[in-house]
């Protein structure tokens, strides 16, 4: 067995056969005498050699085993026999289907197939299926002249078909059906049998002996040297006497299928009921001991063993349980992280009780214990009807509705949908159908949340829109999720409905996108034709595009439709989604699995049809790292996804995901982040108008005086505004969330909303009150969490002499993450003089992982087994301390030394077991040994090897332990897992020397001259808490200290730096050099004891004072077409543990790159065997290569390492600058100079430019005010109108000018043209909520007006007005033309005559005419499109009216007929015309003064008609309603005109205002 494959431990059953001949093919067969032998011991390796292969240790007699199984074996069987073959087989119904299989195993060596042929091949259906088997015939005569046969047959048991096998599991496997066949099993198995008879012919003989050998080698590591299980089995079934014997045949038979092995139910025995409860007892009390402890290497075991007795228990005892922990939450706590994983009937139902009874504390378990239940992996319907009335329970919010409790009960919700998602899913992949009934509750899951009532809550307005807010997001998306879980067809068009529709969050859209994935295998080509127009779509969303992209691929697309999908990315210029296509495609056509073999092989075949170019860090992309063996037919694959928006400092989206493949594949963890919402908050707090740049340390932010509320000049105006013009709204609200699966399960799933980013910051600022700040930072923060993860795989084959063979894999994994905070400040956040900020941090993260495997025969007297154990223990506690002194400016961290003597930090333990478990009136016995120690002989010697690393001669030391056994049979690597134990440790131990605290600290000092010697110091010091309690104590510190002096004669920088330890008086480190103007860098280093000598350095006599000396030069070099940087470090001898670095490259590199760089990135690496021509020395050069890409190389005493293509994630020119330049530049706070801001261009002429880039002219009717530009997220943030005014009219001169109305937040600022008194110079007026503040900036020292409460500056010069907002818009104004200029903040979130800024030029003319963004072709109907009415027939501003649908009277008084009846025509679109009591004005009467004619603004406009005998009637009926018929009959010009002429009666004549 394991190890050195000479250890066994096994059974023997002896018995005498009767078998009665009854008819010419039936047969009875009775097993008498029987007696069960235990055999236990070593191989002689001798006699393995010599090809015995069974043990011939001596056999002991096991009186238990023997009772147990003559009780189970004493009813005889009756079968059919015909031609050698066994039809079907006749048992007593009382008789357990394990005692069937073993008397099957006797009739399977009966079978036997005679053909002509010495030699003949053919498929043979025995106990193990129908087997390829290959018989070998000989012929003889014995002594007596009678025909002897000896036949030897051998059947191959891995080529059966219908071979029975049975396969279980706890966690989503998926199956890889292309590949099974050219896969090979983990399992080899064959057999041999040998017979003898005698006979006439072939097809009749009298067989007098038969001999049986099998081997079952099971492989789970893939590799046979690395050690394997093996089961051998053998049957030797002897004639001895031949006689007549009268029967009576059994009553009570019963047929029992064909001679093919049947898996019997596993039932547990009955007695062992009693002992349940006390067995989940004892383990529930041994992991709540270690709930404030560190685990131990059992808690894992500890953990699967409490599964597996709650499997035991029925819905009684599950109560009992439950009830029985109520009083003692930590107990609780391990019972709710156990239930999911029991897979039962009975468990849902307790589940279902807890919620319904209110016996669960939802905020602490609910969460966890529902989303644990996405693991039954075989559901019933009665479990999912539980967990769905589950789920509607949880509709009704609690009576104290506040936004925590509301959150909790919607994750709960979530959690309980998704599992419920996840349970139909796994019962439809079982069962291949699902009810009507369950498929149609996943529809009505938003309506049970929003039937709600409400009426026992006291419901605020901020409640109530909070609740509001949620249905109309999370609800829907937790809805969609389950959906997605379901991957039920019946959905696809409830999610086509969401991903078509771009007025939703764009959220819902990319979790329906993502939902479609599982249906994707069922409707491939519907789901195809959904998302396939999204993805071609340039103006769609690049997440969701990217999200269809991936869904699409699960459609497995034939190479002529990738070809054809891809195709059009040459065509893309969003390059946030062409990279990610690109890469993905380049690591997809790489990948050699065969479970993607098909989708590889389009990819090789649409990547010919792509155009390469540039890949930069910041663009989105997929990057992998796989390793597949073909031989083994197993891999690991893990990807990695950045998904960025356009200019966005960090990815909107972060996936990660890995898979194991072997056979199936497991999705072993997934984890997705959403920081969409974080490049927001970046942007405005450390952004070129944030917050940030504007303080000189931290202390500045936190004492800043914060705003109070002020009146909102503005709301009535914007709502008035929203509802003329009503914009359509394309993103969703800021948000960022986190979601953590492991085995394809929900583990862990976290949201921010957009109401936690308004009360975190608003304008760029923190906006949290400071009092109420310090007030909640002054309370301890504890976080507690703790996740258990258990799978299990079980497979049963059959084997030959009907026992079955079992493997199981059981996995089991515990996470703690423990944290305590605490925080402080003397005095006061509030004092700004004086401030000390003390935060101490308790961080314990704790990972416990077991992996237990097992291999044997099974069955419920006893269990033979062989067993390896892996566990793994990691724990690293971490107590830091910060402090902050702000009068000094001096900062310190504290870090606790040990505690203890030993602290454990990784463990890793195997061990290989052999146990005979025997069950003997309903207890159980079990003999387990350590594989090293058999019949109480050693097999292997142990072997320990430590290692440890100790900073100083007596503090604390890093230890490695390592123990192993040393090989007696094998030879081979020592950590094969199945070939030896051994045990891995990390872990650290006090020195003679102890503090209690490490403390480090850092403090500038010259303040006062910092400008020309800036002066620092840095100290690291051993100290102890009390030094009264260790007075014998002696504290060590370590200083330095650095002075940068600045020659402002030569431009140079004197570097000078000393380090000093106080345990060592005669050590000393030093460091001098200095920084030319040009950048260059030179430094001497020497530490050491004092050691005066000379020494050659580089050709080069140098006197030094010290042990060791190091010299380092950093230059650069401009050349025409590239720059390089260039780093030289020399030695007086290269240091050994360097040159231990150089043969390490060298042996690991090519493992390196195969395994990351060429899966993974785009560089090449190369590692050539090279000379450095300067000694003792190595250098690091970096090149660039092209504008987005480096290239980095290292020289080594003998060898150079090339990194080429590195792409960086800004331009390379700043390399043209010296290193400490750009070292400096990096940590400036403002990162936001990289993106390019967009501008929008308006002149008085008509003339426009969008943010896009886009050209057209449109003349604005008379003193109509637009939307030039506005933020139409759901934010809100600015909207900017613009509206032509005149200055003078005359004969020969009409004067014009602009006007523009800025909204921005709570403010309204005017900026307008004026005529000076001259009447010929223009000047502009400027008024902040309806007040002037610069009327003429030529007398007014003043350069600027501050508007705190939005965080806006107003500055003026000689021709132009500047308005600075935080919200990330500037609008610069002359007298004749105004530039809107927004940063990237807005990308597609703005609207109006500037355009959406999406960089797409083809989405540009949307009009806000309906709920979805409508384009139009026309300059003068989009313009017209964002015109602001006036508020009625008097307006003097604007007194067109919006029609919807203008009836064709008020344009023309002709009839319309059709045919010969009369007809009432309305337009298809809306239009703006004069109320129907006023009329137009004349062009040339727009400038009464003067001789010139206003501008023709003429549009075509579409009307419908239908027939009416009274159109004057129809016109009066439909006044003012949509004509919702779009067929377009007839086509009529329409001019616009500039102003109307309105009687004052037009007010009552109207029905309302508008």
């Amino acid at each position: 067995m394991p190890q050195t494959g000479l250890e066994f431990v096994g059974q023997k059953i002896l018995c005498d056969v009767e078998l009665n001949v009854l008819t010419a093919e039936i047969m009875h067969m009775n097993l008498t005498n029987i007696t069960v032998q235990e055999v236990n011991g070593t191989y002689n390796s001798t006699l393995k050699e010599m090809g015995f292969l069974y043990p011939v240790n001596i056999s002991v007699w096991n009186s238990s085993l023997t009772k147990n199984y003559t009780v189970a074996l004493r009813n005889p069987v009756t079968f059919q026999y015909v031609n050698g073959k066994i039809k079907k087989v006749f048992a007593n119904k009382t008789d357990p289907e394990w005692v069937v299989n073993i008397k099957k195993g006797i009739m399977n060596m009966l079978t036997l197939q005679m053909e002509n042929e010495d030699v003949f091949t053919k498929k043979e259906e025995g106990i193990a299926g129908a087997c390829e088997t290959v018989y070998h015939v000989r012929e003889m005569r014995n002594k007596d002249n009678i025909k002897t046969f000896n036949i030897t047959k051998v059947s191959n048991l891995n080529n059966c078909t219908d071979a029975p096998r049975l396969f279980t599991k706890t966690m989503d496997l998926k199956e890889c059906k292309e590949c099974d066949q050219e896969m090979t099993e983990p399992l080899k198995a064959i057999a041999t049998f040998e017979i003898n008879g005698t006979g006439i012919e072939r097809n009749k003989l009298f067989i007098e002996s038969v001999k049986s050998y099998s081997s079952y080698v099971m492989s789970p590591k893939l590799d046979y040297d690395k050690g394997s299980y093996a089961v051998f089995q053998s049957q030797n079934l002897t004639l001895c006497e031949v006689r007549s014997k009268e029967i009576r045949l059994e009553e009570d038979l019963m047929e029992r299928g064909s001679i093919k092995m049947i898996f019997p139910e596993m039932v547990d025995d009955m007695d062992r009921w009693n002992m349940t409860l006390k067995k989940v007892e004892f383990f529930v009390n041994m992991l709540s001991n270690q709930s404030f402890t560190n685990f131990t290497l059992d808690t894992p075991s500890h953990f699967i063993h409490l599964v597996r007795s709650l499997r035991e228990c029925n819905i009684t005892q599950l109560r009992q349980v439950w009830n029985w922990t109520e009083k003692t939450m930590y107990k609780r706590d391990w019972i709710v992280k156990a239930l999911p994983y029991v897979n039962k009937t009975d468990m849902t139902l307790l589940v279902k009780e807890m919620f319904f009874n209110r016996t669960i504390n939802i905020t602490r378990h609910g969460e966890d214990l529902l989303l644990g239940l996405g693991n039954t992996q075989k559901p019933t319907i009665k479990m999912i009807q539980d967990i769905k009335d589950t789920c509607e329970l949880l509709k009704e919010p609690i009576v104290d509705v506040t936004r925590e409790n509301v959150t909790t009960t919607l994750r709960t919700r979530r959690a309980c949908w998704l599992s419920f998602g996840d349970m139909i899913y796994r019962f439809k992949k079982n069962e291949r159908f699902v009810p009507s009934t369950i498929a149609r509750s996943l529809t009505d899951c938003r309506k049970s949340w929003e039937n709600s009532k409400l009426s026992t809550a006291k419901i605020t307005k901020v409640t109530h829109k909070m609740l509001l807010e949620l249905r109309e997001d999370v609800v829907k998306m937790h809805c969609i999720e389950a959906m997605g879980n379901a991957g039920l067809p019946d959905h696809t068009e409830l999610l086509k409905e969401t991903i078509l529709d771009d007025t939703r969050p764009i959220d819902h859209r990319v979790a329906a996108a993502t939902a479609l994935r599982r249906i994707a295998k069922e409707i491939p080509r519907k789901v195809m034709t959904i998302l396939l127009p999204i993805l071609r779509n340039p103006t769609e969303d690049p997440e969701l595009r990217i999200v269809c992209w991936r869904t699409t691929l699960e459609c497995n697309p034939t190479p002529a439709m990738m070809t054809l999908i891809t195709k059009d990315v040459n065509k893309w210029t969003n390059p946030e989604v062409r990279t990610f296509v690109l890469t993905h495609l380049k690591n997809l056509a790489k990948s050699q699995n065969p479970w993607e073999k098909d989708l590889a092989k389009a990819a090789r075949y649409a990547i010919l049809f792509v155009r390469p170019f540039n890949i930069t860090s910041k663009v989105s992309q997929n990057r992998r790292v796989e390793f597949f063996t073909e031989d083994k037919m197993a891999g690991v694959k893990c990807e990695l996804d950045t998904i960025f928006g356009k200019q966005n400092i960090i990815p909107r989206r972060v996936s990660a995901k890995c898979d194991l493949r072997h056979r199936q594949y497991w999705d072993l963890f997934e984890m997705n982040i959403h920081t969409d919402s974080l490049n927001d908050v970046l942007d405005r707090v450390f952004g070129t108008s944030g917050s940030w740049p504007k303080r000189k340390s931290i202390f500045d932010m936190l004492n800043e005086k914060r705003f109070t509320e002020t009146v909102d000049y503005t709301k009535d105006e914007l709502s008035k505004l929203k509802l003329k013009v009503s914009p359509y709204s394309k993103l969703t609200k800021r948000h960022a969330s986190a979601q953590f699966k492991m085995f394809g399960t929900d583990m862990w799933y976290n949201q921010l909303d957009d109401t936690f980013f308004e009360e975190l910051m608003d304008v760029g600022k923190l906006s949290t009150k400071m009092i109420d700040a310090e007030i909640e930072l002054m309370k301890p923060q504890r976080v507690n969490t703790t996740k258990a993860i258990m799978s299990e795989v079980n497979q049963q084959f059959a084997t030959i002499v009907g026992l079955p063979l079992a493997y199981n894999m059981t996995n089991s994994a515990i996470i703690r993450t423990q944290i305590n905070t605490t925080f402080a400040a003397t005095p006061s956040l509030q004092d700004s003089k004086h401030v000390d900020l003390v935060a101490k941090v308790n961080v314990t993260p704790e990972i416990m992982f077991i992996s237990m495997q097992s291999f044997g025969c099974h069955t419920p007297v006893n269990k033979l087994v062989s067993e390896s154990n892996n566990t793994i223990n990691f724990t690293l506690p971490l107590t830091t301390k910060v402090v902050v002194d702000y009068q000094t400016k001096k900062y310190s961290l504290e870090f606790d030394h040990l505690k203890r003597d030993r602290v454990d930090v990784l463990t890793i333990k195997h061990n290989v077991s052999l146990i005979h478990e025997k069950t003997m009136c309903g207890k159980h016995q079990v003999f387990k040994k350590n594989i090293t120690v058999i019949n109480g002989t050693q097999t292997g010697t142990p072997v320990n090897n430590t290692m440890c690393f100790q900073a100083y001669e007596d503090c604390a030391l890093l230890c490695m332990n390592y123990t192993t056994f040393k090989k007696t049979y094998r030879t081979g690597p020592v950590w094969n897992a199945l070939r030896a134990p051994s045990k891995i440790e990390v872990f650290a131990k006090k020195g003679t020397f102890n503090p209690d605290k490490i403390i480090f600290e850092y403090q500038p000092l010259n303040l006062d001259d910092w400008e020309r010697v800036k002066e620092m110091e840095a100290k690291i010091r051993f100290a102890v808490e009390k030094p009264s309690e260790r007075p014998t104590f002696v504290e060590r510190s370590s200083t330095a200290r650095l002075v940068l002096t600045k020659q402002a004669a030569t431009g140079r920088t004197l570097i000078s730096a000393t380090m000093l330890r106080t345990d060592m008086s005669n050590w000393r480190a030093v460091i001098t050099g200095e920084q030319n103007p040009e950048g260059d860098v030179e430094l001497e280093c020497e530490w050491g004891k004092e050691n005066q000598r000379n020494i050659l350095v580089n050709n080069t006599q140098v006197m030094v004072s010290r042990e060791y000396y190091m010299k380092f030069i950093s230059d650069r070099w401009i050349l025409p077409n590239t720059t390089v940087h260039n780093m030289t470090i020399l030695w007086e001898e290269v240091p050994q543990w360097l040159s231990t670095v150089g043969r390490t490259y060298l042996k690991y590199m090519p493992m390196v790159k195969y395994w990351f760089v060429k899966t993974a990135t785009p560089w090449e690496v190369t590692l050539e065997p090279k000379k450095n021509w300067i000694e003792n020395s190595y250098q690091m050069c970096m090149k660039t290569k092209t504008n987005d890409t480096v290239d980095f190389f290292i020289v080594m005493q003998d060898q150079e390492l090339k990194v080429t293509d590195i792409p960086l994630p800004v331009n390379t020119t700043f390399l043209k600058k010296p290193l400490p330049t750009i070292v400096r530049s990096w940590l400036k706070p403002n990162i936001t100079l990289i993106p390019k801001p967009t501008v929008c261009n308006i002149t008085s002429k008509g003339l426009f430019t969008t943010f896009d880039a886009v050209r057209f002219n449109y003349t604005m009717p008379g003193t109509c005010p637009h939307v030039v530009a506005r933020d139409c997220s759901t934010d809100e943030r600015f909207t900017v109108l613009l509206q032509n005014v005149t200055l003078r009219e005359e004969y020969d001169t009409v004067k014009t000018g602009l006007k523009s109305i800025v909204y921005v937040l709570k403010t309204k600022v005017e900026l307008e043209t004026k005529l000076e008194s001259d009447l010929t110079t223009k000047k502009l007026e400027i008024k902040v909520n309806g007040q002037k503040v610069l009327e003429n900036w030529k007398y007014i020292p003043k350069p600027e007006i501050e508007i705190e409460d939005t965080n806006t500056t107003i500055k003026r010069n000689a021709t132009h007005i500047t308005l600075l907002s935080g919200q990330g818009l500037t609008v610069i104004m002359s007298a004749d033309e105004l530039l809107v200029n927004v940063t990237h903040r807005h990308w597609n979130t703005t609207c109006g005559l500037c355009g959406n800024n999406d960089g797409e030029k083809t989405s540009e003319f949307r009009t806000p005419w309906s709920k979805q963004p409508t384009h139009v072709t026309n300059a003068t109907k989009f313009g017209l499109s964002w015109l602001v009415q006036g508020d009625d027939c008097l307006d003097q501003g604007c007194n067109l009216k919006k029609y919807v649908s203008l009836p064709i009277n008020l344009i023309t008084d002709e009839p319309i007929l059709i045919g010969t009846k009369k007809a009432a025509c309305f337009s298809v679109e809306p239009v703006f015309y004069c109320p129907k009591e006023c009329e137009p004005i004349p062009r040339v009467d727009v400038f009464p003064g003067s001789r010139y004619e206003a501008e023709k603004i003429a549009v075509e406009v579409g009307f419908s008609c239908l027939r009416t005998s009274d159109p004057l009637v129809q016109y009066n009926k439909m006044e003012d309603m949509v004509y919702n018929t779009k067929t377009v009959d007839i086509v009529k010009e329409i001019e616009v005109p500039h102003k109307c002429h309105c009687q004052n009666t037009c007010l009552t004549e109207s029905k309302t205002k508008w």
